[in-house]
C-alpha cells in the first residue's frame, strides 16, 4: 500500500484549524537556462480569524526557459521575425536564420545555446533499395517563399520538385524541428525499378557544417528469414540518436495530420522515422528512413487530384548503385559548398526588440489539407539532474533530462506540479542512469499544477484539478530505455495527466518494471512502446485508456 499522508500540504503552523486562503509570487531568488526560483508566499485563515502567512521556495522547470543577453538571464520568446535580410529567430537559447527564398544553394544557419554551429539544407526526397543497394533522389528542392504560419512556424510551400510537399520549420525553446508535409501521393518505387517489399523513403539534408555526431544506433527492426538476409545489403532498419554536446537528433515520426495542424487519426498512424548521418565524397548527409510498406497506407490516403503529374520522359530519374547527390548549381555530382558562412557578428543574430509588423499576428494553418509529416528534431537536454524531497517543482514545459553517463535522480518525497499548457513534460533521455529513490513511506508524487493535496501550494492553483478536462501533463514521465538495461520505478503516484507513464525502446532484452504505483484520473494511464514491460501492483482510477500505443511499423 502507498502511503501519501507524510506529503500532505501542511496546516497553518501549530493550528490544525486553519484554513488556506491562497498563494501568490513572492521575489524572484534565482534564474538560470532552464529554471526559475520563486519566493512564494501562502495566507492561512486562524481559528480565531487572524492571517498568517508562510514563506517558501518553488522551482519552475522548463528546458531552454531563459537565454543569456548581455550578461542577464531574459524569458526565451517563441518567435519568428521576418527581417529584410531573412526571418530569424534570436529571442532564445538557439538562434536561427532562414532564407526568405528558399533556392538549393540557400541554407539554414543555426547556432546552439553551446555556440555550436549548424549549417543545413534539404536535397530532397529519395528511395533506398535495402535488398539491393539501389537509390534514386526523385525530388528536389526548388525555389520556394517563406512564410509565417504561425509565431514560431515558418513554411515553404511546394518546396520540391515532381511532388506535392512543403517545408515547415518549428522554433521552440527547447527545440528546434524541420518536418516535411506530403499533401499527395508519391510516385511509387517501382516506379524506378524498386522493390517496394525492401524499399525505404527517405529526406536527405546536408550539412554544410556541424559538429561530429556521437552515434546511439537502435536496430528498429530487421530481416528475420536468414535466405532474404543473406541476400540484402542492409537487412536491418537502423535509428541513430545524435548527440552534439547538449543537443541531440531524438526520434523522429512520421503522421498522418488533418487541417488546423493537430493529428488527425489514431495514434497508432505514427511510423518510426530512422536516421542515418553519413559521410558520402566529404559531404555530411543527414538520411531519414521510413519503410515504404509502411507509409504507403498513408500516402495513398491523400487526395489524388492533388498529384502532380507524371514527369516527362526527359526528366524520369532512374536508379543508382551508388548515392548520387544534387549539386546546388544544378549539376549532377556536387562538390562542399565552399561559400563562406554568414558573419557570426552579423546584426541577424543580434538579440533585438520585436518590431510590429516583424511577426505572425495571427496563425495561418501549417497544413491546409490531409498530409503526411516527416519531421527531425534537434533537441536541446538539460544534463543530470536531481529533483529533491525539500522542493516543490511546477514544470511549464518539456523538460529534457540526462542523457548518456549523465544521472537524473528523483529522491523519495519528490513532488511535481505541471501546468495545463499542453505540452509540459519531463523526458528521461537515452542512455541516463536514472536513480529511483522512493520507497514505501516516501512516493514520487507528478499532479497538476491546481492540486493543493500535496506539496507546496502555487500561486497559479484553482485548488480544483479535477474540474480541468484538458487534463495537465502531456506525460507526466517519459522514459527513453535506449541503451539501458531498462528502467524499475516503484512507490510511485501520478494523477490528472493526459498520458501518466510512457516508456519506450530499449535494446537489453530486459524489462521496464514498475511496480506499486498509482495512477488517478488520467487520460491514459500508460502508454508503452517497443519493448518489453512488467507493471506490478498498480491501481488505476478514472482513465479513458489504461493502456496505450503509439507508434506501428
Amino acid at each position: 500500500m502507498m502511503l501519501v499522508g507524510s506529503l500532505l500540504a501542511p496546516t497553518a503552523p501549530g493550528v490544525e484549524e486553519a484554513t488556506l486562503l491562497g498563494a501568490h509570487e513572492g521575489a524572484t531568488l534565482e534564474l538560470g537556462p532552464h529554471h526559475k526560483r520563486l519566493e512564494v508566499v501562502t495566507e492561512w485563515r486562524q481559528a480565531d480569524g487572524t492571517t498568517t502567512r508562510q514563506s517558501d521556495a518553488l522551482i519552475e522547470l522548463a528546458t531552454g526557459m531563459h537565454y543569456l543577453a548581455d550578461g542577464q538571464w531574459r524569458p526565451t520568446q517563441e518567435r519568428i521575425e521576418i527581417l529584410p535580410e531573412g526571418a530569424v529567430a534570436r529571442h532564445g537559447p538557439h538562434r536561427v536564420i532562414w532564407p526568405l527564398e528558399l533556392t538549393p544553394q540557400q541554407e539554414i544557419d543555426l547556432v546552439s545555446a553551446d555556440e555550436q554551429r549548424f549549417r543545413s539544407r534539404v536535397l530532397g526526397l529519395s528511395y533506398f533499395d535495402a535488398g539491393s543497394g539501389k537509390s534514386v533522389l526523385f525530388a528536389e528542392v526548388q525555389p520556394a517563399q517563406a512564410e509565417l504560419v504561425g509565431p514560431n512556424k515558418l513554411a515553404y510551400r511546394d518546396a520540391f520538385t515532381e511532388v506535392r510537399a512543403d517545408l515547415v520549420y518549428e522554433y521552440r525553446r527547447d527545440r528546434f524541428a524541420q518536418d516535411v508535409v506530403i499533401r499527395a501521393p508519391l510516385p511509387g518505387p517501382e516506379q524506378f525499378g524498386l522493390d517496394p517489399g525492401t524499399t525505404r523513403l527517405e529526406l536527405v539534408t546536408e550539412f554544410l557544417e556541424a559538429p561530429d555526431p556521437v552515434k546511439e544506433p537502435y536496430v528498429v527492426k530487421g530481416e528475420e528469414d536468414p535466405a532474404r538476409r543473406a541476400q540484402m545489403v542492409e537487412p536491418e532498419l537502423v535509428d541513430e540518436t545524435l548527440v552534439f554536446g547538449s543537443y541531440r537528433m531524438a526520434r523522429g515520426r512520421a503522421l498522418w495530420l488533418e487541417p488546423g495542424g493537430g493529428p488527425g487519426a489514431e495514434p497508432r498512424d505514427e511510423l518510426w522515422v530512422a536516421k542515418r548521418w553519413l559521410l558520402i565524397e566529404g559531404r555530411r548527409v543527414l538520411f531519414e528512413q521510413v519503410p515504404w510498406s509502411a507509409v504507403a497506407p498513408l500516402l495513398d490516403r491523400l487526395p489524388r487530384q492533388a498529384a502532380t503529374p507524371q514527369p516527362s520522359q526527359a526528366h524520369r530519374r532512374t536508379a543508382s548503385l551508388e548515392r548520387v547527390l544534387p549539386h546546388p548549381g544544378g549539376g549532377k555530382h556536387a562538390r562542399v559548398d565552399d561559400r563562406p558562412p554568414r558573419d557570426s557578428a552579423s546584426p541577424l543574430w543580434t538579440s533585438g526588440a520585436f518590431e510590429a509588423d516583424t511577426v505572425a499576428s495571427a496563425a495561418v494553418a501549417a497544413v491546409t489539407g490531409p498530409a503526411v509529416v516527416l519531421d527531425y528534431t534537434l533537441l536541446q537536454s538539460q544534463g543530470a539532474y536531481a529533483l529533491k524531497s525539500d522542493t516543490t517543482y511546477y514544470v511549464s514545459g518539456p523538460v529534457n533530462l540526462g542523457g548518456s553517463g549523465l544521472k537524473v535522480t528523483f529522491e523519495g518525497g519528490t513532488v511535481v506540479k505541471y501546468s495545463d499548457a499542453g505540452n509540459a513534460a519531463i523526458y528521461i533521455l537515452s542512455g541516463t542512469a536514472l536513480d529511483w529513490q522512493a520507497g514505501p513511506y516516501r512516493p514520487v508524487i507528478l499532479t497538476a499544477k491546481d492540486d493543493n493535496s500535496v506539496g507546496q501550494t502555487l500561486p497559479y492553483s484553482t485548488g480544483q484539478p479535477w474540474n480541468n478536462s484538458n487534463r495537465y501533463a502531456q506525460y507526466a514521465l517519459s522514459l527513453n530505455g535506449m541503451n539501458t538495461d531498462g528502467y524499475e520505478l516503484r512507490d510511485l503516484r501520478i494523477a490528472y495527466a493526459r498520458t501518466g507513464l510512457h516508456a519506450y525502446y530499449h535494446n537489453s532484452g530486459k524489462s521496464h518494471i514498475f511496480r506499486h504505483a498509482q495512477i488517478v484520473n488520467c487520460t491514459a494511464a500508460m502508454t508503452f512502446d517497443y519493448g518489453n514491460f512488467k507493471l506490478l501492483n498498480a491501481l488505476v482510477v478514472g482513465a479513458k485508456r489504461v493502456f496505450d500505443h503509439n507508434y506501428a511499423g
